[in-house]
């Protein structure tokens, strides 16, 4: 299933601090808490939020980290940063994002901390959400933090109470389509003092979802069978059809193939109707249909539906006897 980013928020805001999301967060989804206080004598501690989610530290330094919440609670919910400086000015901010795992979320890691900015991480899956925050502190004033190729910026923030206190945090994420190394270096700045890089895996694929939808069209030999995907799994199926037989059958279990007759489209789908032509089929006979759809990870059926094919037309007596020609 794709990762997507579904809301965000942040405030540079004496601590502690809460922020709350502007929209309702929707059950399953995965909750990220980032920020950095740079003040001396930093503390970190684990978010919490009005939610009652559990938190949790992906990786952190005294006075920054990233920490997230799996599977959260939908509603209203607003998160108070758990590190802090007493009588500092910090960078906060919230995510949420669509498409996690549910459980055991957490891939990689990476932390820099004064030290030569050579660390990366590699996702050990594809399509995995790639999270990072970094700030630098400059003597001269507020300087800019550059993310890397690929990387989409979300977050900036500041602080300062003079030199040679100028910081700047920056934060980003980027989904991977192919497992792929990143590395911190990529991210341009000067005077660099913290960079933290978190991967999380995306939901697993499952099999789509179909219903049987009545067949139309009908004539004596043939008819339209409908369907729709009503869920992708997470992956557009690449084939949808029907499968009929004039013998009654169930439901075929997810995972097998069609056989028999049947009839596909075959392309890329995303959720909705479809209809595929039904043919070579017998006049005045009840068949059984059942649509199916097929993605990556295996075939998926509706239920089965029922229906007579027409009788063929009455021909006069007079004209089957060539009278009147």
């Amino acid at each position: 299933m794709a990762i997507t980013l579904v809301q965000s928020n942040s405030a540079n805001a004496s601590s502690p601090s809460s922020l709350a999301y502007s929209s309702n967060n929707t059950a399953g989804n995965l909750l990220i808490f980032t920020g950095f206080n740079p003040g001396s004598g930093g503390t970190y501690g684990v978010p919490t939020d009005s939610q009652g989610n559990t938190w949790n530290v992906a990786v952190h330094d005294a006075g920054s980290g990233i920490f997230y919440a799996m599977n959260c609670r939908g509603g209203a919910n607003t998160v108070t940063a758990g590190f802090w400086t007493s009588g500092a000015t910090a960078g906060y901010a919230i995510y949420e994002f669509s498409g996690v795992a549910l459980t055991s979320a957490l891939d990689q890691v990476a932390a820099i901390v004064y030290a030569t900015w050579n660390s990366s991480i590699t996702p050990t899956a594809a399509n995995e959400l790639l999270f990072a925050m970094s700030y630098n502190q400059n003597s001269s004033g507020l300087t800019s933090i550059t993310v890397g190729s690929g990387w989409t910026t979300s977050t900036t923030f500041t602080y300062t109470d003079g030199a040679p206190h100028y910081y700047v945090g920056q934060a980003g994420y980027m989904v991977q389509t192919t497992a792929t190394t990143e590395n911190a270096s990529a991210w341009s700045t000067s005077g660099k003092q913290e960079f933290l890089m978190a991967s999380f895996f995306a939901t697993a694929a499952v099999d789509p979802t179909v219903t049987t939808q009545a067949v139309s069209s009908i004539g004596t030999t043939t008819a339209t069978g409908n369907g729709n995907i009503t869920a992708t799994g997470g992956v557009n199926p690449t084939v949808e059809g029907v499968m009929w037989s004039t013998s009654s059958f169930s439901t075929p279990a997810n995972g097998t193939a069609p056989s028999g007759s049947y009839a596909t489209n075959s392309g890329s789908y995303g959720t909705g109707a479809f209809t595929v032509s039904m043919t070579g089929l017998t006049a005045s006979t009840t068949y059984y249909v059942c649509a199916f759809a097929t993605n990556s990870v295996g075939y998926s059926w509706g239920s089965v539906v029922s229906f007579t094919t027409s009788a063929p037309p009455v021909v006069p007596e007079c004209m089957m006897m060539g009278i009147g020609t």
